[in-house]
């Protein structure tokens, strides 16, 4: 009996080890694959296999993550490093500091995301590990971005690029998008936006293809073409819709509501803010409850009704002194 017995646990702990494994294989092509066999990894794993729940529980906070549920996100996260010791499953809670990074910087913590940075890069080596490397060094390159570090932000973004590949590749080359548009670039931008277009669709990469639709229209609309940008905005919007990524949602209403105004439409611009605005609250998203509230409160002031500006700009600076680098 005890022999029939120490087969079968030798079955389960073979079968969550192989979900855990095929969960974070397919979790750029397949969100709902990946979510769903991280789920049957924890479920089916012993409550005491910490190492094997530690897995599964990180790609959950991966998937959490990229729809923007920055709460389930962090209390995975916190779960994982609860469970794991020092220097335990290192590659593991390297990751679990990237997506902490994320969140953190989300949330306007720029100085919290560093710190996670920073502990995800000690764990690991340049030679090992490079999909977490990669990882690292673009969330580090968007809190530098965001700290208007433009040029280091550039400099790290090329050097996560050098090793990229496959998926991670249209990763980077969307991120460097964003960074050559936020350095006054939009043509080039678009370039390299297409480009990670072209490589989500080629590495089967689903989550990046809404934001690499999204960047792309940015750069459509920095440029003047103001059709161009809306289709490729409405597409990523309908592609986060589907995935239920309300993060990329949020950053398509944001261009939407900028194409809008620019195009001189501003009731529309100002319904598309507000939508975005509920989404990004609901969220804890306080990067784009800035840009929301920074539309409604311009076009209010163009508008003529100040009231409504100065009550706009002061829930602004309220976000603003919440910020920390």
């Amino acid at each position: 009996m005890a022999m029939v017995r120490k087969k079968a646990d030798d079955g389960v702990v073979e079968s969550v080890a192989l979900f855990n494994r095929r969960a974070w294989t397919v979790r750029w092509a397949s969100r709902s694959e990946s979510f769903r066999l991280a789920e049957r990894a924890f479920a089916a794993s012993d409550e005491h296999d910490d190492e094997a729940r530690s897995i599964a529980l990180r790609t959950l906070a991966w998937q959490a993550k990229w729809r923007g549920d920055f709460n389930r996100a962090e209390a995975f996260c916190d779960q994982v490093l609860a469970r794991l010791e020092p220097g335990q499953l290192p590659v593991v809670q390297a990751d679990i500091h990237a997506i902490l990074g994320v969140v953190h910087y989300s949330r306007g913590r720029r100085d919290l995301a560093r710190q996670a940075v920073d502990k995800g890069l000690a764990l690991i080596d340049r030679q090992s590990a490079i999909e977490t490397r990669v990882d690292l060094l673009t969330t580090l390159s968007t809190i530098q971005r965001y700290a208007k570090r433009l040029e280091e932000s550039q400099a790290t973004l090329e050097t996560a690029l050098a090793i990229s590949v496959g998926a991670e590749r249209a990763r980077v080359e969307h991120n460097m998008a964003r960074a050559l548009a936020a350095c006054g670039n939009p043509q080039e931008a678009l370039e390299m936006g297409l480009r990670a277009l072209g490589n989500a669709r080629l590495y089967r990469n689903r989550v990046i293809l809404p934001y690499a639709l999204e960047v792309v229209g940015g750069c459509y609309r920095a440029l003047g073409r103001w059709t161009n940008a809306a289709a490729y905005l409405e597409e990523g919007a309908h592609y986060g819709e589907q995935d239920g990524d309300v993060r990329v949602e949020c950053q398509c209403l944001d261009e939407l509501a900028r194409v809008e105004r620019a195009a001189g439409n501003r009731q529309a611009a100002v319904e598309a803010a507000t939508r975005g605005l509920v989404q990004a609250e609901a969220l804890g998203y306080r990067l784009w409850e800035k840009r929301f509230l920074e539309t409604i409160a311009e076009v209010a002031e163009e508008d003529g009704r100040l009231d409504e500006a100065l009550a706009v700009s002061k829930r602004l600076l309220r976000l603003k002194d919440d910020e920390r680098d």
